[in-house]
């Protein structure tokens, strides 16, 4: 019989996501670090649910706040207070149509049926204009997928006689994640490859993506992996 779930708690067993919620409201920490806890609590949550033995492991259950007001800003239903301009919705006007700021309130808050949880009431009317305005159901089905990878046991392939003329660049951070990874990280993953690959073929780049991304996403990592090739390549070159 096959299992799924939803519902999954997202707070983190230490609520993790509210203190790293309250830093980022209060300005004590980055949007880069509030993704970061953010995305290690959702590979956690997968990881949960795979050993637990789940066969259908759901994405996008996951919210900074609430998944009605996900679904608003999804679809560009923004009231036009918050001056938004279009594209991709930031944490800036989400939290803005949540909490409000200091100078426009939030959008109505409510109670879903007799629960003590609330959500954000949507503020439709005839002069709405729908957009697709927030990836984050992409976006989070695409890190759950990279988390759903062999982790280099399929390496094992090439040890085992699968020969190629050219190079191979297996990729050695998923860049679809917002989570960066240190050079220490990458140099293990890209030794872990070396122990099966020649150096000559062996190419270090990002996983398959790296153009969907906005340059300021991805050149922390991209900067560690860089370095993380020139040590090991300082330490190939003094073991010969």
């Amino acid at each position: 019989m096959a299992s799924h779930i939803v519902g999954y708690p997202r707070m983190g067993p230490k609520r993790e996501l509210k203190f790293a919620l309250e830093s980022f409201w209060d300005g004590k920490s980055s949007a880069e670090e509030l993704q970061k806890v953010s995305a290690d609590l959702r590979s956690s949550i997968w990881k949960q649910m795979s050993e637990a033995g789940i066969k259908y492991i759901p994405s996008n259950t996951f919210s900074y706040y609430d998944q009605v007001l996900d679904t608003t800003a999804m679809l560009g239903a923004v009231p036009d207070r918050y001056n938004w301009n279009g594209g991709e919705i930031g944490f800036d006007t989400f939290f803005s149509m949540a909490r409000g700021n200091a100078t426009v309130p939030a959008m109505e808050m409510t109670k879903w049926f007799d629960t003590n949880y609330h959500y954000i009431v949507p503020e439709l009317g005839p002069d709405v204009k729908f957009s697709y305005a927030s990836h984050k159901a992409v976006n989070e089905y695409k890190e759950a997928k990279g988390n759903s990878r062999s982790d280099e046991k399929l390496l094992s392939v090439f040890r085992e006689g699968v020969k190629y003329g050219a190079g191979i660049g297996p990729g050695v951070y998923d860049i679809h994640s917002p989570r960066i990874p240190s050079t220490e990280e990458i140099a293990d993953r890209i030794n872990k490859m070396l122990a099966v690959l020649e150096t000559n073929i062996l190419w270090v780049n990002p996983d398959c993506g790296l153009k969907t991304r906005k340059y300021t996403e991805v050149k922390p990592a991209l900067q560690n992996m860089v370095a993380a090739a020139k040590l090991l390549r300082t330490q190939l070159a003094s073991a010969k």
